[in-house]
């Protein structure tokens, strides 16, 4: 697959191509492009690939979405947040008897400590 700037792909698949690719590959089909005037392929605005997150959560995922757009809701990224099913994931609960942090260090041995910088090695 080749990409390059409007009006530079022939010479760039020139300039990329050769003797030693013509040996290894057969070029099968190409398929062009055109410009789909910020509409990708599969029908969606073009940018989807660089979504918004909706950090203020302000979008409403329990209705019906009509127009496409990139925002998306905050718990498709962070657990404990409504995703776009208007649901929230499942997400591990730590007992609050061992949440504090000197449990979990105490636990952990010497070396992974001094491996996750949490231990003073000087």
């Amino acid at each position: 697959m080749f990409f390059a700037e409007p009006g530079r792909l022939d010479a760039f698949m020139q300039s990329s191509t050769g003797k030693a690719w013509d040996e290894g590959f057969e070029v099968l089909r190409c398929l062009n492009t055109i410009d789909l005037d910020g509409i990708e392929p599969f029908g969606f605005a073009d940018g989807i690939s660089q979504p918004q997150i909706d950090w203020a959560q302000d979008r409403d995922v329990a209705g019906d979405q009509i127009s496409y757009s990139n925002m998306v809701a905050l718990g498709e990224f962070l657990l404990g947040y409504r995703n776009e099913y208007n649901k929230y994931t499942d997400r591990p609960i730590i007992d609050a008897d061992t949440a504090s942090a000197g449990y979990f260090l105490r636990k952990m041995p010497r070396r992974e400590r001094i491996l996750a910088g949490m231990e003073r090695t000087w």
